[in-house]
């Protein structure tokens, strides 16, 4: 072993915080807590393991041993005698189209255009659009929105939606088998004395609370915690909130975010492609995890998502307020709501 080398596999990331670090397997989608010392192990390069012990003088050996064989059982690692012939893995970020999600907010006064907005987004490359209603909107009027998606390139839909007795399992079941799209579906208001059910291939939830589409976002949670290629590149790179997103309210009016009280014009006379491709809209996407204030020093912070609209000062670059996890402290993670 001595005169080999210890290579993580190229979809696995040590990042390091302020007290610990963390494993990235971006493959596997899952990820290891370790010491911030086996952190500088891991990222010495070009040495056999006999070399890299000579570093710290040969005072942490049985530790270096114990700590490889243990990566190399758990599928992190492993050892090998022809380094050259695993280089690291292209951590840069691609997307073809500059927007990538969108978020439309239909209320009772809205009167939108879907087949434009849809066409308009579709030449922005867009893939997944999630559409929040305000009101127990009728299947009949979901399908007709959706209608106009038939030869659009938009791979994906979710709709978030008060909770109706109309949305039996058998309807449901009948709507997104007409609608492919669909992805997700949240139900909120929802009448906990009816049963929730299944749909294959599609996410539901079912919310009790009505939710508060504006206030009840921002929140940095354990359990929304992304590990893989695609989240890892976008997060050293850019602000996973809002990198290639858009959003349009109510009354039309286009944002970064519903929850950023900045407005870029309104669909009705301002085109979706010319205010996403401009400086001023784009502004935001570049603050990125290693700009914002203690999430910098955050060993997690290329795995949550992050909140401009939500921040624990004015700074622009200040915390999320709805995260409860401090790195300068490493208080456990439990303690996220």
């Amino acid at each position: 072993m001595k005169h080999q080398f210890f290579f993580l596999f190229s979809n696995c990331i040590p990042v390091s915080g302020l007290s610990q670090a963390i494993i990235y397997d971006l493959q596997f989608h899952r990820y290891k807590i370790i010491p911030k010392l086996l952190h500088t192990v891991l990222n010495i390069k070009g040495k056999t393991v006999d070399e890299t012990k000579k570093e710290f003088h040969n005072k942490y050996n049985l530790g270096i041993d114990q700590y490889y064989t243990k990566l190399a059982d758990e599928g992190f690692g492993f050892f090998t005698n022809e380094p050259e012939y695993f280089p690291e893995i292209e951590l840069g970020f691609a997307f073809p189209g500059i927007i990538s999600n969108a978020i439309i907010d239909i209320d009772l006064e809205s009167n939108f255009d879907f087949s434009r907005i849809f066409i308009e987004l579709q030449s922005c490359g867009c893939d997944t659009v999630q559409l929040r209603f305000y009101f127990p909107a009728k299947l009949m009027d979901l399908n007709l929105i959706l209608n106009n998606l038939v030869d659009s390139s938009i791979k994906s839909v979710e709709i978030l939606v008060p909770f109706s007795s109309e949305f039996t399992k058998n309807n449901i079941n009948e709507f997104v088998d007409l609608n492919k799209r669909i992805r997700k579906i949240i139900f909120h208001k929802w009448d906990v004395n009816q049963n929730q059910y299944h749909i294959d291939d599609v996410v539901l939830f079912f919310l009790p609370n009505e939710l508060d589409y504006i206030n009840d976002c921002g929140y940095i949670e354990k359990s929304e915690f992304v590990t893989n290629i695609r989240f890892f590149t976008e997060a050293l790179h850019f602000n996973t909130c809002l990198h290639k997103k858009v959003s349009i309210n109510t009354k039309g009016e286009i944002m970064n975010c519903p929850s950023l009280n900045i407005k870029f014009g309104n669909i009705d006379s301002t085109s979706i492609l010319n205010v996403v491709n401009s400086k001023k809209f784009q502004q935001l996407w570049h603050i990125n995890k290693d700009k914002v204030h203690i999430c910098k020093h955050c060993e997690y912070r290329y795995m949550c998502s992050d909140c401009r609209a939500f921040r624990s000062s004015e700074s622009i670059y200040s915390k999320p307020s709805k995260c409860s996890y401090n790195p300068h402290k490493r208080n456990n993670l439990i303690n996220f709501q």
